[in-house]
């Protein structure tokens, strides 16, 4: 294990490198920029937690002091680090983060992990919409205010959950159930909703698209000329000619029924279709 050290009550941006190994980084001030390269790095910070906010954006952490010793463009940012090591608190960037909506508006920023903010109440008392890379739940009934949102992968309502990482789990589920068993599946009711939950938990256990593609197709009993049938139907909201049935399965001849319904998801067919677009605003229904 390897120790880094900034230069001591330095007042400018200086850039720490650690190891390919575990390291210990002491910045000792000043607003650096620590990249931690590989193993498990600590970067340790001489003050209470209370008095910073850490922020991740795009895979960059961020620090910054709530006394305002830092702003802006002097907050510290840490790449490739695991774990920010306060006086009196040890946050693990890789750790999920639960948040909890209560009276009045709150910030909830996640980590690296997949994080869970919750609200004692139903869905439809809320309006969820997407600002840039932040998402804004507002109770339009109760005294919950505005809550403001980044990094945060789900939402639990008191009545059912919203995944919002639509660039990833998310997105994979909607495309896979949209490709194969139409639009419907994927927005519909909560039959269909229970089913969303069902793919997007074997997305989370770090299955990939090919593995839960080869699950669905291998549970629906489907041939590769099957697929493609389904895929066009979905795609294009009608029924393929015999004409076109042909045509694109002699381009796929030969591939596994799974390995068609993953290229078709993957080239994004079904998007328009499921409205991913508005999905990734309002974010993706399920129980």
């Amino acid at each position: 294990m390897a120790t880094f050290y900034g230069l001591p009550d330095n007042r400018t941006r200086e850039v720490i490198t650690g190891s390919d190994g575990d390291d210990l980084i002491y910045p000792l001030g000043g607003w650096d920029v620590v990249q931690g390269r590989g193993g498990i790095d600590s970067v340790f910070v001489y003050g209470e937690a209370a008095g910073f906010t850490v922020m991740t954006e795009q895979g960059i952490t961020y620090i910054d002091a709530l006394s305002g010793a830092s702003a802006g463009a002097e907050r510290a940012q840490l790449y490739d680090v695991e774990r920010i090591v306060f006086l009196d608190e040890v946050v693990d960037l890789t750790l999920p983060r639960s948040f909890v909506g209560r009276d009045g508006g709150d910030i909830f920023v996640g980590g690296a992990g997949r994080d869970t903010a919750t609200w004692a109440a139903p869905r439809g008392q809320f309006r969820i919409e997407r600002v840039g890379d932040q998402h804004f739940v507002t109770d339009r009934v109760g005294a919950g205010g505005i809550d403001r949102l980044q990094n945060v992968e789900r939402l639990v309502f008191s009545d059912g959950k919203v995944a919002l990482d639509l660039g990833g789990a998310a997105r994979d589920a909607a495309r896979l159930l949209g490709t194969l068993l139409g639009p419907s599946s994927v927005t519909g009711s909560a039959p269909a909703q229970s089913v969303v939950g069902v793919v997007l938990s074997l997305f989370d256990q770090g299955q990939t698209l090919s593995q839960v593609a080869q699950l669905a197709v291998g549970a629906l009993g489907w041939s590769t000329e099957t697929v493609v049938g389904q895929v066009l139907l979905n795609v294009w909201g009608r029924a393929p000619t015999a004409a076109e049935q042909a045509s694109v399965s002699a381009a796929v001849q030969g591939m596994p029924a799974a390995e068609v319904a993953a290229l078709a998801c993957n080239l994004g067919l079904i998007d328009a279709r499921i409205n991913l677009v508005g999905l990734a605003d309002a974010g993706l229904p399920y129980v």
